[in-house]
């Protein structure tokens, strides 16, 4: 299997008025569009000195907003480093948690609320920029995340273009979006599954909708066809808790043509769930990934899976994979191991924990930790 994929020199961004970045539907407020975005990658580096202490690298803690997502796409595009933490986090454990994140600054709820506000204003006495931005591709981290520490306790992961493009590539081989068609985002941004949406949104020029983790009657809408939504991404219990909000208000909201997935990830689907979603006609595709590679590893249409509820189907073509016992050794078909992953998903190691990156990664190998069997199909 060929998992090279050939990265970029530079990345470029939309700056069209025309393209909408997110939909903002607080109090009928106008969406955010691309040359919004390009001011603020203009202006950030600027209005940011004032909360510089000795760095750059920058702790956003905030719950999902549309000021998180429009601050996360400019620090992005303007090349300056940041980490979202889980803002359920006291002050200890933010502190505690960064201290080895390179010349880390913070930036909480009001902090980021105040860069929003500073930026609208600027937008009200400027004309938005129409000049195309770039951004050069580098090998140093563009961002920090923390592993959901579901077996131990969470690990610092830099996050490298490289790692970014590959799946940006492996996304759009799938869902094909492009500027207007939105992204339904209801996880919280200090995950994977939900920083990945934003930067991919970005990299696609393509839109962004957002809701809480429980808005049922926001995620028929998209269903429906609201802000042109093609995918919506969710966990397996917000699935649960939106058909059986619609059962009970007996709701059958219609699926717009635009609409291609509902995309299932972060835990072991239910195939009772996935079934009844096949039956009111909404494509469902599981998929299994894990932050060290950015997002995806494998992915399953829900047709499928109501057949072989077992299957995480194959894995995306930018992989390597295989299954091997507790002496390393490849096992055959069919016997369950230890799932290896290797491609340019994969991240380099983990911040200051070299025997954790060491006994993680071996060879470029991804020691997943999951057990998992291949057949041969």
């Amino acid at each position: 299997m060929n998992n090279s994929v050939n990265i970029p020199q530079k990345f470029t961004f939309s700056c069209s008025a025309d393209s909408i970045f997110i939909h903002d539907e607080r109090d009928d407020k106008q969406p955010i569009n691309y040359s919004d975005i390009a001011v603020y990658s203009q202006q950030l580096p600027y209005w940011l000195q004032t909360h510089e202490s000795d760095g750059h690298t920058f702790i956003l803690q905030s719950k999902n907003s549309v000021e998180l997502c429009c601050l996360i796409a400019g620090l992005f595009t303007a090349g300056i480093p940041f980490c979202s933490v889980d803002p359920k986090w006291t002050p200890r454990q933010v502190l505690e948690s960064t201290k080895e994140v390179p010349q880390a600054n913070y930036l909480n709820s009001a902090d980021i609320t105040a860069l929003h506000a500073q930026w609208l204003a600027f937008l009200s006495r400027h004309k938005p920029s129409h000049k195309e931005l770039s951004l050069t591709v580098k090998t140093i981290p563009f961002a920090f995340l923390f592993t959901s520490g579901s077996s131990s306790r969470p690990k610092k992961i830099p996050l490298r273009h490289a790692q970014l493009w590959a799946a940006f590539q492996a996304t759009q081989a799938q869902v094909q979006l492009s500027p207007n068609l939105s992204w339904g985002l209801c996880l919280p941004l200090h995950h994977i599954g939900a920083l990945s949406i934003v930067l991919k949104s970005l990299l696609s020029h393509s839109a962004i909708s957002l809701s809480s983790s429980s808005d049922v009657q926001r995620w028929n809408s998209w269903l429906s066809g609201r802000h042109n939504c093609k995918v919506i991404s969710m966990v397996p219990t917000q699935l649960h808790n939106w058909l059986e909000y619609n059962r009970t208000k007996k709701l059958s909201p219609t699926i717009s043509n635009a609409f291609r997935y509902i995309i299932l990830g972060g835990g072991p689907a239910n195939a009772t769930d996935v079934k009844k979603s096949e039956k009111l006609g909404w494509p469902i595709l599981l998929s299994y990934g894990m932050t060290e590679t950015c997002g995806i590893i494998t992915s399953i249409g829900g047709d499928f899976f109501v057949d072989r509820s077992s299957s995480c189907g194959p894995a995306m073509p930018c992989y390597e994979t295989k299954i091997v016992n507790s002496d390393g050794d490849e096992v055959p078909f069919g016997e369950p191991g230890e799932l290896l992953v290797r491609g340019a998903q994969v991240i380099r190691g983990y911040l200051n924990r070299p025997e954790a990156t060491a006994s993680t990664i071996q060879n470029g190998w991804l020691h997943t930790g999951d057990v998992a069997r291949m057949d041969e199909d």
